[in-house]
Protein backbone atom coordinates (compact mmCIF):
# COMPACT_ATOMS: atom_id res chain seq x y z
CA UNK A 1 0.00 0.00 0.00
CA UNK A 2 2.69 2.47 0.94
CA UNK A 3 4.65 2.00 -2.28
CA UNK A 4 1.61 2.72 -4.45
CA UNK A 5 0.87 6.12 -2.91
CA UNK A 6 -0.66 7.73 0.11
CA UNK A 7 2.08 6.72 2.51
CA UNK A 8 1.27 9.73 4.69
CA UNK A 9 -2.35 8.60 5.04
CA UNK A 10 -1.25 5.05 5.78
CA UNK A 11 1.05 6.26 8.55
CA UNK A 12 -1.71 8.44 10.00
CA UNK A 13 -4.32 5.67 9.97
CA UNK A 14 -1.95 3.11 11.46
CA UNK A 15 -0.76 5.60 14.08
CA UNK A 16 -4.29 6.60 15.08
CA UNK A 17 -5.54 3.00 15.36
CA UNK A 18 -2.39 1.89 17.18
CA UNK A 19 -2.61 4.81 19.58
CA UNK A 20 -6.33 4.27 20.23
CA UNK A 21 -5.72 0.58 20.82
CA UNK A 22 -2.95 1.26 23.32
CA UNK A 23 -5.17 3.75 25.11
CA UNK A 24 -7.96 1.16 25.19
CA UNK A 25 -5.53 -1.34 26.71
CA UNK A 26 -4.46 1.22 29.28
CA UNK A 27 -8.07 1.94 30.26
CA UNK A 28 -9.26 -1.68 30.14
CA UNK A 29 -10.81 -2.64 33.50
CA UNK A 30 -9.15 -5.47 35.38
CA UNK A 31 -12.32 -7.56 35.23
CA UNK A 32 -11.98 -7.71 31.44
CA UNK A 33 -8.37 -8.89 31.53
CA UNK A 34 -9.13 -11.65 29.02
CA UNK A 35 -9.81 -9.03 26.32
CA UNK A 36 -6.23 -7.76 26.57
CA UNK A 37 -4.74 -10.57 24.45
CA UNK A 38 -7.00 -10.26 21.37
CA UNK A 39 -6.95 -6.48 21.67
CA UNK A 40 -3.15 -6.45 21.83
CA UNK A 41 -2.97 -8.72 18.77
CA UNK A 42 -5.33 -6.45 16.85
CA UNK A 43 -3.38 -3.35 17.91
CA UNK A 44 -0.10 -4.96 16.84
CA UNK A 45 -1.36 -5.34 13.29
CA UNK A 46 -1.53 -1.55 13.02
CA UNK A 47 2.08 -0.86 13.97
CA UNK A 48 3.42 2.06 11.97
CA UNK A 49 5.15 1.15 8.68
CA UNK A 50 7.50 4.12 9.11
CA UNK A 51 10.66 2.02 9.00
CA UNK A 52 9.68 0.36 5.72
CA UNK A 53 8.66 3.68 4.19
CA UNK A 54 11.94 5.33 5.17
CA UNK A 55 13.98 2.44 3.76
CA UNK A 56 12.09 2.73 0.50
CA UNK A 57 12.74 6.49 0.39
CA UNK A 58 16.51 6.46 0.83
CA UNK A 59 17.23 5.51 -2.80
CA UNK A 60 15.08 8.46 -3.94
CA UNK A 61 16.81 10.94 -1.64
CA UNK A 62 20.45 9.83 -1.48
CA UNK A 63 23.16 8.44 -3.77
CA UNK A 64 26.38 6.44 -3.51
CA UNK A 65 28.42 6.69 -0.33
CA UNK A 66 25.87 9.04 1.22
CA UNK A 67 23.21 6.32 0.88
CA UNK A 68 25.45 3.75 2.56
CA UNK A 69 26.12 6.15 5.42
CA UNK A 70 22.40 6.83 5.84
CA UNK A 71 21.59 3.10 5.92
CA UNK A 72 24.29 2.58 8.55
CA UNK A 73 23.06 5.50 10.66
CA UNK A 74 19.47 4.30 10.42
CA UNK A 75 20.41 0.74 11.39
CA UNK A 76 22.42 2.03 14.34
CA UNK A 77 19.55 4.25 15.50
CA UNK A 78 17.13 1.36 15.22
CA UNK A 79 19.39 -0.89 17.30
CA UNK A 80 19.71 1.82 19.94
CA UNK A 81 15.92 2.05 20.08
CA UNK A 82 15.69 -1.73 20.48
CA UNK A 83 18.11 -1.55 23.41
CA UNK A 84 16.93 1.56 25.24
CA UNK A 85 13.17 1.58 24.63
CA UNK A 86 12.44 -1.41 26.90
CA UNK A 87 14.65 0.10 29.61
CA UNK A 88 12.85 3.44 29.43
CA UNK A 89 9.46 1.70 29.34
CA UNK A 90 10.39 -0.38 32.39
CA UNK A 91 11.40 2.83 34.15
CA UNK A 92 8.00 4.41 33.45
CA UNK A 93 6.27 1.21 34.64
CA UNK A 94 8.36 1.19 37.83
CA UNK A 95 7.79 4.84 38.70
CA UNK A 96 4.28 5.51 37.38
CA UNK A 97 2.67 2.13 36.67
CA UNK A 98 1.78 0.10 33.59
CA UNK A 99 -1.30 2.14 32.69
CA UNK A 100 0.78 5.31 32.55
CA UNK A 101 3.40 3.55 30.44
CA UNK A 102 0.75 2.47 27.92
CA UNK A 103 -0.77 5.95 27.94
CA UNK A 104 2.64 7.53 27.32
CA UNK A 105 3.35 5.06 24.53
CA UNK A 106 -0.05 5.88 23.01
CA UNK A 107 0.72 9.61 23.00
CA UNK A 108 4.22 9.07 21.59
CA UNK A 109 2.92 6.76 18.85
CA UNK A 110 0.33 9.29 17.74
CA UNK A 111 2.77 12.20 17.90
CA UNK A 112 5.35 10.22 15.93
CA UNK A 113 2.83 9.25 13.25
CA UNK A 114 1.58 12.82 12.85
CA UNK A 115 5.13 14.18 12.74
CA UNK A 116 6.31 11.59 10.23
CA UNK A 117 3.27 12.09 7.98
CA UNK A 118 3.85 15.85 8.09
CA UNK A 119 7.51 15.32 7.15
CA UNK A 120 6.52 13.11 4.22
CA UNK A 121 4.13 15.78 2.97
CA UNK A 122 6.68 18.58 3.36
CA UNK A 123 9.28 16.57 1.46
CA UNK A 124 6.76 15.77 -1.28
CA UNK A 125 7.39 12.02 -1.17
CA UNK A 126 3.95 10.69 -0.28
CA UNK A 127 3.30 9.14 -3.68
CA UNK A 128 5.03 6.36 -5.55
CA UNK A 129 8.49 6.86 -6.99
CA UNK A 130 7.99 8.23 -10.53
CA UNK A 131 10.98 6.26 -11.85
CA UNK A 132 9.65 3.03 -10.35
CA UNK A 133 6.17 3.67 -11.75
CA UNK A 134 7.59 4.28 -15.24
CA UNK A 135 9.71 1.14 -15.13
CA UNK A 136 6.70 -0.92 -13.95
CA UNK A 137 4.58 0.23 -16.88
CA UNK A 138 7.38 -0.44 -19.37
CA UNK A 139 7.91 -3.98 -18.07
CA UNK A 140 6.38 -6.53 -20.46
CA UNK A 141 3.53 -8.57 -19.05
CA UNK A 142 3.34 -12.32 -19.53
CA UNK A 143 0.62 -13.61 -21.80
CA UNK A 144 -2.75 -13.90 -20.13
CA UNK A 145 -2.12 -11.21 -17.51
CA UNK A 146 -4.70 -8.45 -17.51
CA UNK A 147 -3.62 -4.90 -17.97
CA UNK A 148 -5.00 -1.82 -16.23
CA UNK A 149 -7.83 -1.55 -18.75
CA UNK A 150 -9.03 -5.09 -18.04
CA UNK A 151 -7.96 -6.63 -21.34
CA UNK A 152 -5.67 -9.55 -21.70
CA UNK A 153 -2.07 -8.69 -22.58
CA UNK A 154 -1.94 -11.59 -25.02
CA UNK A 155 -4.56 -10.03 -27.35
CA UNK A 156 -2.65 -6.73 -27.74
CA UNK A 157 -5.82 -4.90 -28.75
CA UNK A 158 -5.62 -2.35 -25.98
CA UNK A 159 -2.10 -1.17 -26.94
CA UNK A 160 -1.23 -0.45 -23.33
CA UNK A 161 1.03 -3.47 -23.02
Amino acid sequence: MADRGGSDRLVLVCGAVFSAGLLALALLPGSLWWLAVPLALAVGVFGSPANQIVRALWPRLTFGAERNAIYAAEATTQELLFVFSPVLTAGVVAFAGPRWALGLLSVLALAGAVGFAHSLRRAGVTGPDPEQRDSDSARPRPAGVCCARGRCASCCSCRCC
